[in-house]
């Protein structure tokens, strides 16, 4: 099922999906009654987009059912012929000479004053630690999202501990074969 984006004000004004809160949650919830197999799909580093609406998506996700997969999140692709394409480019955060494939969605491919890429692809990577780990844990958890030798350390510790209590039989099926 795709969120999209876990703040209602910005789905209802740039994506122009005027689903409430409470219908998609509910959605997920009927989806996990029935033992369907889920995943929420989001996307970060949209146009105007800030750390904080960022985390308005992440604390979206962490309402959901706790069987819901894929919480990960998927960076922004200003794919042609969309509005928000069309919208980055008037608002000077992409060029479209410098668009060149439409699967480029590894890094944020806009410039925005409000967040940067790099902190896009940091967001990216942890973006399901701060959705399952407790909040105690997000400090931690700001360490990985740097690109840096700290961030790298912690963030392998973090995926490491990830592995094993969220994605039980990737880590036991990983041990069979390793």
């Amino acid at each position: 099922i795709g969120i999209e984006h876990g703040n209602y004000d910005y789905r209802r004004n740039y994506l122009k999906r005027n689903v409430k809160d409470d219908v998609q949650i509910r959605a997920f919830q009927i989806a996990a009654e029935h033992k369907y197999a889920s995943c929420a799909n989001s996307i970060i580093g949209m146009p105007d987009e800030t750390r904080d609406l960022i985390f308005d998506t992440i604390n979206f996700v962490r309402k959901l059912p706790e069987t819901i997969d894929a919480t990960g999140a998927f960076i922004f692709a200003p794919y042609h012929g969309t509005p928000l394409r069309t919208y980055a480019i008037e608002k000077g955060y992409i060029k479209d000479e410098e668009i060149c494939s439409l699967s480029n969605t590894s890094a944020s491919m806009l410039r925005m004053p409000t967040i940067s890429k790099d902190e896009i692809s940091g967001l990216a990577k942890v973006f399901s630690l701060y959705v399952k780990f407790p909040r105690e844990r997000w400090p931690e958890i700001k360490i990985a999202e740097k690109n840096d030798d700290e961030g790298n350390k912690m963030m392998a510790k973090l995926g490491k501990e990830f592995d094993e209590k969220y994605r039980p039989y990737k880590a036991s099926n990983m041990d069979l074969h390793d």
